[in-house]
């Protein structure tokens, strides 16, 4: 007899491993939306699912490796290397086609998939519609635009600063580095054993932007210490009228702020694509579960146009092909992710190389680097090799 046979007149309890660090809804109100897609579930299925705080990825593979009872996690491009061995190839049961393309090789390894993308975190450009009418679309028009920001330029301007970028150090600002580099050109290879950054042209060019906007005062200069939610608080605030800034960060201010707001790619120079580098937010099964049909259950609702509506509410951005965003908030998301996304490395030790990336990066803005150092310091970071 099968699971859901068996346990028809009992519900069954399924532990889903949730991070409550990544850049997407936190964990209290994703606990919250699943407690209310628990009542359809044990109607419909006969099972809940039960959240778990996990506050940092690199404590699912012992947990896994020692039999932990954990049935569902969520992984992404920093952790899914290292969980593939305890993980189920979702693809293999489950059809996956219906999410965006670009949202599937993050959590891909040797051809094979091991989640559904639940959610995609990247950065964009957000701005005041206020103040600021045409969002930039190059480095260009940002010196020349916000100069019309800045007290240092503009003694009249409405605004102290012109735009924040988020660099807070740690994994994060690496990827919007990546992001700033490959928008103006820069190539990079993730091949195993290669380096990274490809272009040293284009990380000085990356590098001299933020000289630029620190010298002619239009950078909020104490973006290095800032976290995302921080930087809300000085966007509402009217501090600047342009950020760089998370995705997650939209949804809050849309809650929160009565500005009327814009969403942009990050901007590029003349000739080059803008590109929003990030990762994927996937849930997977892990090997251990001893009840694989009723997790499988679960991944399929999770695909329901029901299920993403709702995570939509939280905050979440559901890379599914068939949810229709038109006349809500994410639709300007979706058009920056359609044609701008590019998920961030996922090999091993992706955390590592991000770090690495904000090691150097956090030197250079606060004068520990010179420009020349920090240009060889990031050409050197190499792509590890595959974790045994």
């Amino acid at each position: 007899m099968s699971i859901l046979g068996a346990m028809i007149n009992s519900p069954v309890e399924l532990k889903l491993a949730y991070l409550s660090h990544i850049l997407g809804p936190d964990f209290q109100s994703f606990k919250s939306f699943i407690e209310e897609c628990n009542q359809k579930l044990l109607r419909n299925f006969r099972f809940i699912i039960k959240v778990i705080d996990i506050d940092r990825e690199s404590v699912l593979p012992y947990l896994l490796s020692s039999g932990s009872s954990i049935d569902l996690m969520i992984i992404t491009n920093f952790n899914v290397d290292r969980l593939s061995n305890y993980l189920h190839p979702v693809d293999e049961v489950i059809n996956v086609k219906s999410f965006h393309n670009n949202v599937l090789e993050p959590i891909s390894l040797d051809g094979k998939t091991y989640g559904i993308p639940l959610h995609v975190s990247f950065p964009v450009l957000i701005y005041d519609k206020a103040l600021v009418h045409a969002p930039p679309a190059t480095w260009k028009d940002v010196f020349s635009l916000g100069r019309n920001f800045s007290k240092k330029c503009n003694p009249g301007s409405p605004t102290e600063y012109a735009i924040a970028v988020y660099s807070l150090h740690g994994r994060h600002s690496g990827i919007v580095f990546e992001s700033i580099y490959s928008s103006l050109g820069g190539r990079v290879n993730y091949s195993p054993g290669q380096r990274l950054f490809n272009d040293k042209s284009c990380l000085e060019e990356a590098l001299k932007t933020y000289i630029t906007l620190l010298n002619d005062g239009l950078i909020f200069p104490d973006s290095p210490y800032f976290e995302y939610s921080s930087l809300n608080q000085a966007f509402d605030g009217g501090l600047f009228p342009m950020m760089i800034q998370w995705n997650i960060g939209v949804f809050h201010l849309l809650k929160s702020s009565n500005k009327a707001l814009g969403v942009a790619p990050i901007p590029s120079k003349s000739g080059s694509e803008p590109v929003c580098v990030g990762y994927v937010h996937a849930i997977g099964v892990s090997k251990n579960s001893k009840k694989l049909e009723l997790a499988l259950k679960f991944l399929e609702y999770a695909q329901s146009s029901e299920f993403c509506r709702g995570f939509a509410q939280i905050g979440g951005f559901p890379p599914l092909q068939h949810i229709n965003f038109e006349s809500t908030p994410l639709l300007s998301e979706l058009r920056i992710f359609s044609n701008h996304f590019r998920g961030c490395f996922s090999g091993n030790q992706a955390n590592e190389l991000y770090e690495m990336i904000s090691l150097y990066l956090d030197g250079f803005l606060k004068g520990n680097l010179t420009i020349e150092r920090a240009v060889e310091s990031l050409s050197m970071i190499k792509i590890p090799k595959k974790y045994i």
